[in-house]
């Protein structure tokens, strides 16, 4: 017996991210890869400096190489004068300056640079306009990285500058974590793989393509099964089950979730491992469901696009991040900004409300979407984000201000 919502007993959002986080401790192998395929990928060790960066003092800035105690009490009306060198093996004593450009070394027995702006030269003879520190303009050997001083945190996403770092202290290759790998499987006697004729009432498998940019924006190694989509047969569902616990950390069930006489998916998956929950107070996504079978996380998502594609954000990116055991928040960007109307939720369920987003007279403003159907893909495509009304919000007025989410900052390309 079913409660009026379908479900026995529906798990709230928190609750179920804590269930899946809690029931799987994925230890990623570790993999080197050369520099040029590190974009994207997570770090997978504190990666360690070999050499000082820069690994010679060198000058700042165009300009002559000169000792400091040389400029002392320079003046605009009161320049010092220094006999320009072409060797600075030349240099006895004191007076001296050499022509240096930027990143150059400087050579002993120079320990400063006057910049070109504040020096003129003239028959060979420099006049220095301004008096100098030692070390001024000069940046020191390992200034910008020590030897031994860990240059990438373990867990980092690695972006351009790291990689342009890593190549500064001389190394060609990352450690990082192999991405983990997702099979994706669609349900449905109702559903045709695309490319196919359509007749009578059948639909092409749209959601397999949403949840594989989905996975692939984590960092996965996202695969759509190849005898996909499959009907609602045990004897199917096994075979895709077993082929993704062979080759997979992560299976992807799309449809025959919620409880209708052909939803089968959960009960089948119920028989071969652990029940975590099955449905979840969210609207949409309602009809999601998670197991561990054989140590690995199996999801049931739902087979309407916009359910899925909101479980698979809400309930498996956080999955895909604690694989990675990343170091940083990726939490989804927000602002704030005036609801162009009234917002009603539903109590004890958290709902995601697909927004545009508009500039008014006094700043942003959302607009819901009106056709916003679980199964209105193109409600995605004209929304810039969504808003989320928790589980105890009645309603949100029409003027107030609410976080807007943004979409497109979904795909990070961490598949790259």
């Amino acid at each position: 017996m079913v409660g009026r919502y379908g479900f026995k007993k529906l798990v709230k959002v928190d609750e179920a991210v804590k269930r899946l986080l809690s029931s799987f401790s994925v230890e990623l192998p570790v993999e080197e890869v050369p520099l040029t395929e590190a974009y994207g990928r997570v770090s997978a060790v504190d990666l360690v400096s070999p050499i000082n960066v820069p690994h010679f003092n060198r000058s700042a800035v165009d300009g002559y190489a000169v000792k400091a105690e040389d400029t002392f009490g320079a003046s605009p009306h009161s320049p010092r004068v220094l006999k320009v060198v072409d060797d600075p093996a030349k240099v006895l004593g004191s007076g001296f300056a050499y022509r240096i450009s930027t990143g150059y070394p400087v050579p002993e027995p120079f320990d400063a640079v006057v910049m070109l702006e504040h020096s003129s030269e003239r028959n060979g003879n420099l006049e220095v306009y301004t008096p100098l520190t030692p070390m001024k303009n000069v940046s020191r050997e390992g200034e910008d990285v020590k030897k031994g001083e860990v240059i990438i945190r373990r867990g980092v996403i690695i972006e351009p500058h790291h990689v342009g770092l890593a190549a500064a202290c001389g190394l060609t290759s990352i450690p990082v974590f192999r991405k983990p790998r997702a099979l994706i499987v669609s349900t449905g006697e109702e559903v045709l793989k695309v490319g196919c004729e359509l007749y009578n009432f059948k639909i092409y498998d749209s959601t397999s393509y949403i949840i594989y940019g989905l996975a692939l924006s984590e960092g996965c190694k996202p695969e759509i099964y190849s005898k996909s989509p499959i009907s609602s047969s045990r004897e199917e569902l096994l075979e895709a089950l077993e082929y993704g616990l062979r080759h997979f950390d992560l299976v992807l069930f799309i449809g025959g979730s919620s409880v209708g006489s052909l939803d089968i998916v959960p009960r089948v998956l119920e028989e071969r491992g652990i029940k975590l929950f099955h449905g979840v107070a969210m609207k949409p996504g309602m009809p999601t469901a998670a197991f561990n079978v054989e140590g690995k996380p199996v999801v049931c998502l739902p087979g309407f696009p916009v359910a899925a594609f909101f479980s698979f954000i809400t309930l498996v990116s956080p999955l895909i991040r604690s694989m990675y055991k990343l170091a940083e928040d990726l939490s989804t960007p927000s602002f704030k900004a005036k609801l162009r109307r009234r917002l009603a939720g539903d109590l004890g369920k958290r709902v995601y409300v697909r927004v545009r987003v508009l500039r008014g007279e006094d700043g942003l403003e959302a607009e819901p979407i009106t056709a916003s159907g679980s199964g209105v893909i193109s409600s995605l495509c004209k929304a810039q984000g969504y808003v989320v009304l928790k589980e105890d919000v009645d309603f949100v007025g029409e003027g107030e201000l609410v976080d807007v989410y943004l979409l497109g900052g979904l795909m990070r390309c961490l598949s790259w």
